[in-house]
């Protein structure tokens, strides 16, 4: 009798083991691409943190993820965990795109 409470055991552990990978890949497989992510962060950062851009940050934030999911990175498109599209055209913010632009490597876009 103990051998079968031994295998009910290992089998629950084994199940438990499987839920835990399950939702930590599936909640990952929703965030931003880390490239993508320090790219519009730098970018944020680049064009003066201006008030236009609602819901960006200038380091932290998930534009794709959950923070991204209803549309709070104002402008930002995104496709799975990949930045796709910025468009933040009429907004009357302006600057230098710096080299940090070049991390969105699925942009298609701007």
């Amino acid at each position: 009798m103990r051998g079968a409470r031994g295998i009910g055991v290992a089998a629950a552990r084994h199940l438990l083991a499987a839920v835990v990978l399950w939702a930590a890949f599936s909640s990952a497989a929703s965030f931003t691409d880390p490239s993508d992510a320090i790219g519009i962060w730098a970018l944020y950062r680049a064009l003066d943190s201006p008030w236009q851009l609602s819901g960006w940050t200038s380091m932290g934030g998930d534009p794709c993820g959950r923070d991204g999911e209803h549309g709070s990175w104002h402008g930002v498109f995104c496709k799975d965990s990949c930045v796709v599209a910025i468009n933040i055209s009429g907004l009357g913010v302006g600057g230098w795109l710096g080299p940090e632009l070049l991390k969105l490597h699925s942009l298609k876009e701007l």
